[in-house]
Formats: structure tokens, C-alpha cells, sequence
């Protein structure tokens, strides 16, 4: 009957169940009697008649169902014992809860319900962290959409825009990731949401020093080739691979969906390019549907705040995807699914890679004159070109984890930017690496 804290309840809703309440007891003559019976143990200052009993028995039932159902609970008198406060404290703060996660290794967000008991009461109660994540979706939606100060006209420009495009390709930025979990990183790493801001913004510079040497572009695309969020509940989305985390999975998804919004929206105010086209690989091993919500998030917002014919969003679910721009065709993928490959796509072209590749370049007809195929996973740089597309691996922007750290003698970190000329086979690249 009861799914939510009373606390959290209207005073009509309150009002609702009291009569309710008060109903079931009045028709059940043994639920009434043993409800004054335990009321009465608990507190025999109670008077005897027949309202204060029920407002008595109510107060208590009220506490007993907390987080609860009343059909499994309402012979939970005794909770009445320790007063409104301390109920709600308890099923607040969740600290037993945290103290026992944290003792034996458990996530807290992991914890969907639970039984809290002392000498004093007995409660059944679900774990809040569980919801936390809609609260921090409309937290976000409020905080951009509510304020005035977010509209934005955008600035009528005379100069003629080239028929090039500038692009930033971000790959495995694992929010949430600890790279020196319990001092134990062998280069002593440091990554939370200020180093991921801080960076983004560098990101930004680098974009910015492209246009001042190119002028403005037709189009700016921002490529996210996935594992943008580290893992959910101290695991990837795969689950069984455990991981060092220093985020909840709500603090990840603030830190992402706050930071890319904020990198977006300096962009497209900037007026670097005509338009902006933001591709987000959400079938990535780490990030999974937990990705797949936060871009769908970052999508409604941009498209609320700017509107499609400025920025043109794309979450892209399937394995591979791609798209075209003047006689470029561009391959996405992260490398490895969110469930079905055993391995994935390796470092360096081999047959069956090539044939792979091949297949779904036939199965969908790409006949540009430049092919691409851009990837993630691996965390490292690599360039390899056969006949019919390239084939480039694109590094971390998060640092490596205390796992690689060990296997893989430290490793790099940073992103990329490309300037593509739309008519010809030109394309610059960079690579920045960050420094620690």
C-alpha cells in the first residue's frame, strides 16, 4: 500500500491514510486489539478511548510502514518507541547502511532495500541512493531550462564560412575513475571532476586556436567514442569486472552530462562553425545504457536550449555506425560492445579485421572516396591505412587505471582534433596529451 516515506507525503495524502488506517482496524477486530495491546506496552499513557486509540495506533502504523507496505508491517508497534525524529533521521541518512557497504566492499547504489534493527525497533527500509540518479535528470533539467540567463541568440555573422570542418574526438573519458585508489597508482594520478572540467576546458582552447589559424567552419563535429562514464555500481555495465571508482553513479553522471553540456554550449556561442554535430558511441563495454541516459539527457537540453538546425545530436547504439561529409565517410565505433564480443577490435590491422571492416562497408553500400574508421577502447594512438579505409585508434582522455598502470608501464592521456578540407582527401591531425 505504501511505496514512499510518509515524511514525503501531502497533508491531504496523510489524511487519506489515516481514514484507511483507521478503516482496516475497524475491521478487523483482532488487528485493533492487538494494536492497542502493543500500543499500550510501548506507551501506557495512552488513553483508552476509542480515538485516542486510533490516533495512537495510527502514529504508529504511520512509523512501522516507512519505506515499507502496510500489510507486511502493521503489527510493527514498537517502532513508535523512538519518535518521529529518529525514524526519519535513520531512513534519511542510510548510515548504517554506508558503514556496512563500506566495511565490506559492498556499493552503497548496489543496496536496493534492507532491514535495519536495534534493541529499540525494527524497520524495513529501500536504499534512497537508488533514486538519486531521476532526482540529479531533474535537478539538471531545471537548473538549464528554468534560468533566463541560459537563452541565447545567436549572432548574425557576415563572414563566409569554409567549406571545412574542425573536429574534436574525445574517446574513453571514464568519469568516475580512480587512478590511485588507496595511494596504490604507481604514478600517482589524479582524476575527479575538477581535472575533468579542467581538461575539457583545454579541449576547448585547442578548438579555439584551430579556428583563429582557419577561420570559421561549416561544421564542427565533437565525436565521443565512448566508456564516457567509468561503470555502474563499481562494475562495468557488462558487469563482473570490478572497478576503482571515486564517484557514485550519480556523481558521474553530474560530472558527465554537466561537463560535456558545458563544453557544447561554449562551442555553439563561440560560433566556430555554421553548424555543430555531436556523435556519441553509447555501445562501449564500461559506459552501456548508463551512457545511452546521460547523452539522451545532454540531447533534450541542447535541443530545448539551441534547437536541431544549430546542433544536431546522435546517440549511436549499434556496434558500428557512420556518416558522411563532402567525400569522407567516417566508421564510429568504440572497439568493443556493451555485450556480445569476446575481444574487441585490435590495435592493428589483421585479415579478419579487414574483412570485417570490408563486410559492413559493402552491406551499406559506402562508396566516399575516403573511408575512415575511428575507435576507441584501447586507450592507445595507432594510424594504419589498407586500400579501401584507415583505421586509427584514439587514446584515453582519462588517465590509465591502477590495473594498466601495472600491466601496461603507465600510458598516456588526452585528445585529438582533426581539420578535414570537405572536398579533397586533406585532413590534418593532432594529438594533445595531458601532462601530470
Amino acid at each position: 500500500m505504501l511505496s514512499q516515506g510518509v515524511s514525503t507525503l501531502t497533508f491531504e495524502e496523510r489524511e487519506y491514510l489515516y481514514k484507511e488506517v483507521c478503516k482496516q482496524i475497524q475491521d478487523n477486530s483482532k488487528s485493533l486489539n492487538k494494536a492497542v495491546k502493543d500500543l499500550k506496552e510501548s506507551n501506557p499513557t495512552y488513553s483508552n478511548s476509542p480515538i485516542e486509540t486510533l490516533r495512537g495506533a495510527y502514529y504508529a502504523f504511520k512509523k512501522a510502514t516507512l519505506m515499507g507496505t502496510l500489510e507486511q508491517y502493521k503489527y510493527r508497534i514498537n517502532v513508535a518507541k523512538i519518535g518521529s525524529s529518529g525514524v526519519e533521521e535513520a531512513l534519511a541518512e542510510h548510515s548504517a547502511l554506508k558503514d556496512h557497504c563500506e566495511e565490506e566492499g559492498i556499493p552503497v547504489e548496489a543496496v536496493k532495500h534492507y532491514w535495519h534493527k536495534s534493541e529499540k525497533f525494527s524497520v524495513f527500509t529501500k536504499n534512497t541512493n537508488q533514486i538519486q540518479l531521476l532526482d540529479a535528470v531533474d535537478e539538471l533539467i531545471d537548473k538549464h531550462l528554468k534560468n533566463p540567463d541560459n537563452k541565447f541568440t545567436f549572432p548574425k555573422t557576415r563572414v563566409k564560412s569554409k567549406t571545412k570542418a574542425i573536429k574534436l574526438v574525445l574517446s574513453d573519458m571514464h568519469v568516475g575513475l580512480d587512478p590511485n585508489p588507496n595511494n596504490a597508482g604507481l604514478y600517482d594520478y589524479t582524476y575527479n571532476s575538477e581535472v575533468f572540467n579542467e581538461n575539457l576546458n583545454r579541449a576547448f582552447e585547442s578548438v579555439r586556436k584551430e579556428y583563429l589559424q582557419h577561420g570559421k567552419v561549416d561544421t564542427l563535429f565533437l565525436f565521443d567514442l565512448g566508456d564516457g562514464l567509468d561503470g555502474w555500481n563499481g562494475e562495468t555495465t557488462r558487469g563482473g569486472h570490478k572497478l576503482d571508482q571515486n564517484m557514485s553513479n550519480t556523481q558521474q553522471f553530474q560530472t558527465y552530462v554537466e561537463g560535456k553540456l558545458k563544453l557544447i554550449k561554449s562551442f555553439i556561442e563561440a560560433d566556430f562553425a555554421d553548424k555543430i554535430c555531436i556523435r556519441n558511441v553509447v555501445n562501449c563495454n564500461h559506459a552501456g545504457s548508463f551512457g545511452t541516459i546521460a547523452n539522451w539527457t545532454i540531447m533534450r537540453l541542447i535541443d530545448t536550449l539551441y534547437g536541431e538546425d544549430k546542433v544536431e545530436f546522435h546517440i549511436l547504439e549499434r556496434f558500428m555506425e557512420h556518416f558522411t561529409y563532402g567525400q569522407h565517410c567516417f566508421i564510429q565505433t568504440h572497439g568493443k560492445d556493451h555485450k556480445y564480443m569476446k575481444r574487441g577490435l585490435p590495435m592493428q590491422l589483421d585479415a579478419n579485421t579487414i574483412n570485417f571492416i570490408r563486410n559492413y562497408i559493402d552491406k551499406y553500400n559506402i562508396n566516399s572516396k575516403y573511408i575512415h574508421v575511428e575507435k576507441g577502447d584501447l586507450h592507445q594512438v595507432n594510424y594504419e591505412k589498407c586500400p579501401t579505409f584507415d583505421y586509427r585508434n584514439y587514446m584515453s582522455f582519462a588517465p590509465p587505471s591502477v590495473w594498466a598502470q601495472h600491466n601496461f608501464n603507465g600510458g598516456y592521456f588526452g585528445y585529438s582534433i582533426q581539420v578535414i578540407d570537405k572536398n579533397s582527401g586533406y585532413i590534418s591531425h593532432s594529438d594533445y596529451f595531458f601532462e601530470e
